[in-house]
Parts: C-alpha cells; structure tokens; sequence
C-alpha cells in the first residue's frame, strides 16, 4: 500500500479529470450541439424582427396614402410629402409627417440640402396641414399670424414701410401697406421684418401681385433673426428734444425719419454741423408715459447736412431698451381696415 495507494478524494479527482479528457472530435460536437439551438433562436428572433418592422412599414405606407387622399393632395404635393417623409422619418413612421410637426421639420431641413423643391410649396404643405407654428420662434412666412405688424424694405434699401399681415393663402402671404406704394411692383425682391416676442427676424421674398395697398408675397422658408435691424428706419414724424454742449436746453425738433442706428430731422439752427455732439430726448409714444425723462435720452452725432435743412444724425450712446422701442416703432401700422374695393380675388379663399 505506501504511497502507491491513494486516497478517496483523490479516486474523485481523477474521474471528474476524466469527464474532460475528450478527443477534440467529441468537443467540437458538443459545442456544436451547445450553440446550434442559440443561433437558431437568434436567427429566428431578427426574421421575426425585419418581419415586424416590414408589417410595420407597409401599414405607415397605407396610412401615407389615406393622408394624401384625405388632404385631397396633388401628385407633386404627393411627392413633397413622400421626400419630406423620407429625410424626417423611418419607414414605420412614415405617415407621421402628416401630424407631427417636429418630423416635418425634421424633412424639410434635411431636404434643403437639396433644393428640389421650392420653398412656396413646402409653406402651402404647411398651411394645409396646420403647422403655422404662431408665436414666439416664426419657422416660416406663415408662421407669422394675420393682423401681426411687419415692415417691409425693397432688397438694398434701408427705408421701410410700415405693413399689416391680411392673410395666408396656399399662394402666398396678403399683406396691407400703410399707404400705396408704387416702387412696390411684381418681381420685386423685398426683405420683410417681423418682430415677435423673442426678437427681429427677416426673410427675404418677392412681389407676386399688387393691388392697392395689398400685396401678395411669395412664401419663403428661409425666416432668420435680423442682424442688421438697427440699419433699417421708417418715415416718422414725432417731436424730441435737442440740446448740443453749448446749449443745454433741450430744442423741440419733429423727426423725418427714425431707425436703430440714428434719425434725421428738419432744423436751420447754425450751430448744428457735421461732427457735433448731441444729446437726444425722446417723448411718448417712443418713450414710456411714466418713463422719468434720463431713461429716454441718447447721445448722437451729426453726420450729414442736406440742402432741405435736413439733420442727419447717428447713435453714439443708446440704451437696448430704448433702441428696441425705435425699432418697434417700425412696425407700427397706422393704415384703415379697407384698402381698397378692387382687391377681392387677393383676399379670397383659395
């Protein structure tokens, strides 16, 4: 017996040895017989998947096609849609562009890259299906509301017009001018100014049609915030205050024009030259009824003299707030409710 005998625990040993002391033939086929069943189940869980997700796609397209027959689209309305749909949307989800605004969205952006569609068309997908998105950020023309002030400039000029939104039509947005204005012609490009909550934005568009003092606009998709807002000024006559360093007495003096950047007025005031300092007081309604008179002051300088006794004169020292009312004075829309009685077709319904 000696050390040639072995114990109990060590006859166990050896047997459970054994059990893995398996010629490579026998382990290949007990993996084989390990994962044969798991891939199976795998395999069958990503058909039963792709299956699910074709179902999936095939309803969305059905509902795609009730959508459009239901919004009475025409074939390249149809194709808008199936493009829109394809950029902002996956197959399962595809007639969700008809409800869901975001995934519109999503489309249109994507499918600017492109530019195979113009932008009147998405603007009257839009409008035809309610996504008008008014207030605070406008994502389009028509995402600016009837009855809301606009100005309107000729494309490279400065000078605006004070403008009322009538209406949006699947053809265009109707807006109505203070007053006629014959520079404004069909072909025209204009640069339109909205002010909402959040700041100033602009597009640029164009003069489709003239009546009046209604005019249609082309849409456009293209709405930014305007970084050059303070350049614009309108036609105001309201009365301020003047007073140079030499004298401190604050001159009334009625305004021709006004805009962020500085305003001109009329004065044959000697001491008024190109290069002079100024201090301007502003009164109601650019400043506030129960504003104290500091709050509503700006330091200009001339810089321009015209032959009509005309003094033109630029912002040196503005508060924001101040600024922002002279600039929301550009939007101030004085005109009657009924510009003219020939303008019918432009006010209709489509």
């Amino acid at each position: 017996m000696g050390i040639f005998s072995q114990t109990a625990g060590q006859i166990f040993l050896q047997d459970v040895v054994s059990v893995y002391d398996r010629s490579p033939f026998e382990i290949a086929v007990f993996l084989l017989m390990l994962f044969v069943p798991i891939a199976a189940l795998v395999s069958y869980a990503v058909v039963a998947r792709r299956r699910e997700h074709r179902r999936a796609a095939e309803r969305a397209e059905k509902a795609f096609q009730t959508a459009c027959r239901k919004h009475d689209l025409t074939p390249s309305r149809s194709a808008l849609m199936e493009a829109i749909a394809r950029q902002g949307a996956r197959p399962d989800q595809k007639h969700l562009v008809f409800e869901d605004e975001s995934l519109f969205n999503r489309g249109v952006k994507s499918l600017a890259a492109f530019g195979s569609f113009a932008d009147d068309s998405i603007s009257a997908m839009r409008l035809i299906l309610g996504f008008t998105r008014h207030g605070g950020v406008p994502i389009s023309s028509v995402s600016l509301p009837p009855g809301s002030g606009i100005a309107i400039a000729i494309e490279g000029q400065p000078t605006v017009t004070a403008a009322r939104v009538r209406s949006q039509k699947i053809g265009g947005m109707v807006i109505e001018t203070e007053n006629e204005w014959k520079a404004l012609k069909a072909g025209r490009r204009v640069r339109v100014l909205y002010q909402s909550s959040s700041g100033v934005y602009s597009f640029i568009s164009t003069v489709l049609k003239v009546q009046g003092r209604l005019v249609l606009l082309r849409h456009s998709e293209h709405v930014n915030r305007s970084q050059r807002r303070r350049y614009f000024r309108k036609s105001v006559e309201t009365e301020i205050g003047i007073a140079t360093k030499k004298d401190s007495t604050f001159h009334p003096v009625t305004t021709v024009d006004m805009g962020g950047g500085g305003l001109s007025f009329r004065s044959d005031r000697p001491d008024l030259k190109v290069g002079t300092s100024i201090t301007i007081r502003f009164y109601p309604p650019i400043a506030p009824e129960d504003d104290r008179s500091r709050t509503s002051n700006a330091l200009g300088k001339i810089v321009r003299l015209g032959d009509d006794w005309s003094v033109h004169v630029q912002f040196t020292t503005i508060r924001d707030a101040l600024r922002d009312r002279i600039i929301s004075s550009l939007f101030r829309f004085s005109g009657d409710s009924a510009p003219t009685s020939s303008s019918d077709d432009l006010l209709s319904e489509e």
